[in-house]
């Protein structure tokens, strides 16, 4: 029964006009949106909450029914999802933005390819039942390096950030350059060095769910939560002053300028948006209390051109590696950059370089 649901919902999903047993979501051409919206559909047809993970983990109707299943109690924090398990080339580990969100980088890796292993890390409460959180970002570039260490037990390493997973990627190599170990490159996507307070620079670049990093100092989490809608609604409402005064009326005009903007599919759930938010304004305090400190590891940096309205010095981050580092201008919002195939693309060209002359210069592990 399961099996026949799951490939009836893949098929809805893409567009697929036939789904066996044995195909892939993905390769139908399901990808990260799509897939938050078959997880609540599959809640919606037979009340079983499914982590997102379980997905990526089990991408056929048999594996996901098998799953189905198999899923008791609560939802256990595991910080690994794996985007591509196999390939001859070094593993990609990716560290996710503001919300914690790992799947954000599905359409990277399916750019970088098959021969490109990549695994991506999320943070707590956004895919279980445990809403612990980290309180500083060294803390959890630690709980973030343990579980990479399960999949890689040695350097050199790749690691990837976009945003606030920028500066958890550069603690994790500061972090491993302390133990002996070794970075071959880390990548920064449009990644500033510290907090930014300034509110006029607030609005313009925390209109996502993913990335909304902003300074709220009231004291219950209902008003946090409250605060940060308010400033995360698109601004095309003339006199802010008009906006609903309550956290639920807010929440409906928020999630539907998510879903009419493609930031992510209709029917997304509503513990999806709160699990992402609550990960939203932990970001602020990690920010605040974080100073970069130097690694040795090349430093990469993509910066989003379109649209920024920061300070260059707010991305300066050469005071934080001994070797030069390497920019590469994308065209596209802060926001925008692993949505937009021209982005993430050009982002996959380079690493996928980076790599390949590593590579030529044996300077790299296979990790399968």
């Amino acid at each position: 029964e399961h099996e026949q649901l799951i490939a009836s919902l893949f098929a809805e999903l893409t567009g697929a006009t036939r789904v066996g047993l044995d195909d892939s979501f993905f390769t139908l051409g399901g990808h990260s949106l799509l897939t938050m919206q078959l997880v609540s559909r599959i809640k919606q047809e037979c009340g079983i909450n499914i982590p997102l993970r379980a997905v990526f983990e089990s991408p056929t109707p048999e594996a996901l029914a098998l799953a189905l299943k198999n899923l008791t109690g609560k939802r256990p924090y595991k910080p690994l999802l794996a985007m591509n398990k196999t390939g001859s080339m070094p593993i990609l580990f990716c560290l996710p933005p503001a919300g914690g969100i790992a799947t954000v980088y599905k359409n990277l890796a399916n750019a970088l390819g098959p021969n490109h292993p990549v695994w991506g890390l999320q943070a707590r409460g956004v895919d279980d039942d445990e809403n612990q959180f980290d309180k500083t970002i060294n803390q959890t570039a630690k709980t973030y390096l343990e579980a990479i260490k399960k999949i890689q037990s040695h350097g050199p390493y790749y690691l990837l950030g976009t945003s606030l997973g920028g500066c958890i990627a550069q603690e994790i190599a500061v972090e491993l350059e302390a133990i002996g170990d070794s970075v071959a490159a880390v990548f920064l996507m449009d990644t500033s060095t510290a907090f930014i307070s300034n509110e006029s620079t607030t609005e313009s670049t925390t209109d996502t769910m993913i990335d909304a990093a902003i300074d709220i100092n009231t004291q219950t989490e209902d008003e946090k939560i409250f605060e940060l809608l308010k400033r995360m609604i698109i601004r095309n409402i003339a006199n802010k002053d008009e906006l609903p005064d309550n956290k639920d009326e807010l929440m409906e005009i928020f999630q539907k300028q998510a879903e009419e903007n493609g930031m992510v599919p209709v029917g997304t759930p509503r513990e999806f948006f709160m699990g992402a938010l609550k990960n939203s304004i932990m970001s602020t305090d990690l920010l605040n209390n974080h100073v970069p400190r130097k690694c040795a590891a090349p430093i990469v940096f993509f910066n989003a051109i379109d649209g920024a309205s920061l300070e260059p010095e707010s991305f300066d981050w050469q005071p934080y590696t001994d070797q030069e580092i390497k920019k590469y201008d994308i065209s596209e919002k802060h926001n925008e950059m692993l949505w937009q195939p021209n982005s993430y693309k050009a982002v996959a060209k380079v690493v996928h370089e980076t790599m390949s002359l590593d590579r030529s210069n044996s300077h790299f592990v296979t990790v399968r």
